[in-house]
């Protein structure tokens, strides 16, 4: 080994270590495999006691306490609008499909910004979303055994730790909401 010395400091000039190198290209790879791992990732979130998945390529954005506007006169599925970064987004509840109880709920914790394009919607959700690994995440045939007419809206159901997890089509479920006219209407 040389040393070059300097005025400001002393530099070894040393060989290159091939088996450093080797540790840090492999560490370079594993680091690469958890940036690949957190891609492949599937998110999903509960409304109402049920647990739903997105579909790849949606991209999504938890908003807390949401600020909306109710509309008169809508069926009680559509809370109303939310202004979001100046873009005005419905926002729905799927209680009217998934339970029995037809008394709205006043207080929302967390909403669901979903997204494709210039196509958006919230939806009101029990808690934030979870990250679950697609190894996790076991695909169940057959026909799914759903609650209403939001069942022509999801594509696939899968099992995770026993649990149901059911994937919608983002476009359906954005057409049913826009389109379907519940029973119950808003009053105010």
């Amino acid at each position: 080994m040389k040393e070059i010395t300097t005025s400001k400091s002393s530099v070894k000039n040393t060989e290159f270590d091939e088996e450093k190198i080797i540790a840090s290209l492999l560490s370079a790879d594993d680091y690469e495999d958890q940036a690949n791992e957190l891609i492949s990732k599937r998110y999903g979130f509960k409304s109402f006691g049920y647990r739903f998945l997105l579909q790849e390529g949606i991209s999504s954005e938890l908003v807390a306490k949401p600020r909306y506007s109710p509309v008169p006169n809508t069926p009680n599925h559509f809370l109303g609008l939310a202004n979001i970064r100046s873009n005005i987004v419905p926002l729905y509840s799927l209680q009217p499909y998934l339970t029995d109880d037809d008394s709205p709920r006043y207080t929302m914790d967390y909403a669901l910004l979903l997204s494709i394009g210039k196509d958006s919607l919230m939806l009101h959700i029990d808690e934030k979303p979870v990250a679950l690994s697609p190894n996790s995440l076991t695909y169940s045939s057959g026909e799914i055994e759903f609650p209403s007419d939001i069942r022509n809206t999801i594509i696939k159901r899968y099992l995770e730790n026993e649990n149901d997890w059911y994937e919608f089509d983002f476009f359906g479920i954005s057409e049913f909401l826009a389109n379907d006219e519940c029973d119950t209407k808003h009053s105010n």
